[in-house]
């Protein structure tokens, strides 16, 4: 016969079984459940986050494109570690000897190029190539001597503002101060301009409103990676223009925000100036500034304060223009360009400056600049074949159109004012290659470049039209899978290029 314990009963022979167990909560207080392992966390951070996701492969490849592409293999890499190191000793303007612009500094800092082993330069040279350990012993092989200086000219470059070189300038006077040798301080250049880049780009990424993945995958294209080690101007000149742009896009899309403070205005007047100082056409990008809706501005105030943050940076771009072409003018004339000469012919001219952009755009040689924007590496000596340079483009292309989620719209005016600003960027960019460095009357304009078009991207991102909506899997093989193979394949090009492969040896 069954019989049946009183619930009391039960009750009190469960308690005294918990008081007497060693694993009463007594013993063993209760905590937070543990968490995954951080290189999950890690990872779930690089794969689901855009801002890491740059960072993190932007840094990979730029530090691979450091070390790989040789020493003084960057265009005007030389003149442009000479300003960097007139702006590491806070000379603003360049130094003029005997009609020659430039800078007194260590004769051991003018000219660090790899070599073969043979003395060649392979700068220019795609046939000439030396083994990896004879590209890195260029770093430490020729000692620093700083009692020992020369003039070195520093030409086209002494017109940049101090803004385009700050990563470059401490790192200068960080290799300095440290008694790096030549090799190293270029080096610690690349990766100081790299880091900065990489930062500005994060920000840019975390600020942006509108398809933040597809801004991820625009930053790692192969040319926007090979700026971003370049001591050139090119790599402020690229993270200025994006993270301005990604404030204005956050501004207009955030009308109902409060009102910008004072600190506020004068951050991103700050911030357009610096843009504009970068180079002479990006006075072009505070424009943008007239976006910034009324309603986040004091009111009866809107309209002054757009326009004070749009004038300011045009003007002081416009006066350090000035003055520093009135330093330069001599030299420039001597190389057969001549500003004040181009000027008075388009006055002379004035619809020669509409038939030189079509007539420039309308050759081969626009062919080449677009290909020079998909991917052409080292002193513009190492391009991508046609076939892959194809593939950029139709992966750039699908960055701008394709979407996860539809994305916050754009206005219809302000849609159209980005669109028609992309095309005077286009335009203004011909014409100060046309002013600055072409022959007076010339009938192309000489030294376009495709990398000179890359900000035209942060312009045409947002008034894209979302044409193909792809599916999550669709979408992280586009915007993630993509950027990494047309990097890795830049690489391939790269060490092939200038290091001598296996294949080499045994042909």
């Amino acid at each position: 016969m069954l019989t049946t314990c009183p619930a009391h009963t039960v009750r009190s022979r469960r308690a005294s079984d918990r008081l007497a167990s060693d694993d009463s909560p007594a013993d063993h207080p209760a905590g937070p459940p543990a968490g995954p392992p951080v290189w999950r966390r890690a990872w779930h951070k690089f794969i689901s986050d855009p801002a890491w996701f740059f960072f993190v492969v932007g840094t990979i490849f730029g530090l691979a494109m450091a070390v790989f592409i040789p020493l003084g293999n960057t265009p005007d890499e030389n003149s442009h570690m000479a300003r960097a190191y007139e702006v590491a000793h806070l000379r603003l303007m360049a130094e003029k000897t005997d009609g020659m612009v430039g800078v007194v500094m260590p004769a051991s800092l003018v000219d660090p190029v790899a070599r073969t082993d043979a003395g060649q330069d392979v700068r220019a040279q795609p046939g000439l190539k030396f083994s990896f350990a004879r590209g890195l012993s260029f770093l430490i092989s020729t000692p620093l001597n700083k009692d020992d200086v020369v003039f070195r000219p520093t030409g086209g470059t002494a017109t940049y503002s101090a803004v385009s070189y700050i990563p470059q300038a401490i790192a200068v006077r960080v290799g300095l101060a440290a008694n790096l040798p030549p090799g190293s301080i270029y080096l610690l250049a690349k990766l100081f301009t790299l880091f900065v880049h990489a930062g500005l780009g994060f920000l840019t990424i975390r600020l942006w409103p509108v398809k933040p993945w597809a801004l991820a995958a625009i930053l790692l294209l192969p040319m926007m990676v090979a700026q971003s080690v370049s001591p050139g101007a090119d790599a402020m000149t690229l993270s200025l223009a994006g993270l301005l742009m990604a404030l204005v896009l956050r501004l207009r899309l955030t009308k109902d925000g409060p009102k910008l403070s004072a600190w506020a205005l004068i951050g991103l007047g700050a911030l357009g100036t610096a843009s504009a100082l970068t180079k002479p056409v990006m006075a072009l990008f505070p424009v943008l500034f007239w976006m910034i809706p009324d309603g986040r501005l004091r009111p009866g105030r809107s309209i002054v304060i757009k326009m004070s943050l749009i004038v300011t940076p045009i003007l002081l771009s416009a006066a350090w223009l000035l003055i520093s072409q009135a330093t330069v003018g001599a030299q420039a004339t001597s190389h057969g360009h001549d500003m004040g000469g181009q000027i008075d012919y388009l006055l002379a001219h004035p619809l020669a400056a509409i038939l030189v952009f079509v007539r420039t755009w309308y050759t081969d040689f626009s062919v080449t600049t677009l290909r020079s924007m998909a991917g052409t590496f080292g002193w513009m000596d190492t391009d991508l074949p046609v076939s892959w340079v194809i593939v950029v483009f139709i992966a750039m292309t699908s960055y701008l159109v394709c979407y996860r989620r539809r994305p916050p719209m754009l206005e219809k005016w302000p849609r159209a004012f980005l669109a028609a600003w992309a095309l005077v960027l286009l335009y203004g960019t011909s014409m100060a290659l046309y002013i600055g460095w072409t022959p007076p009357g010339h009938p192309l304009i000489e030294g376009v470049q495709g990398r000179y078009l890359l900000p035209m991207l942060f312009l045409l991102l947002p008034v894209s039209p979302d044409l193909a909506r792809l599916r999550r899997r669709g979408y992280a093989m586009l915007t993630k899978t993509t950027p990494i193979l047309l990097l890795v394949v830049s690489m391939v090009y790269i060490i092939g290029r200038y290091y001598i492969s296996p294949l080499d040896k045994i042909s």
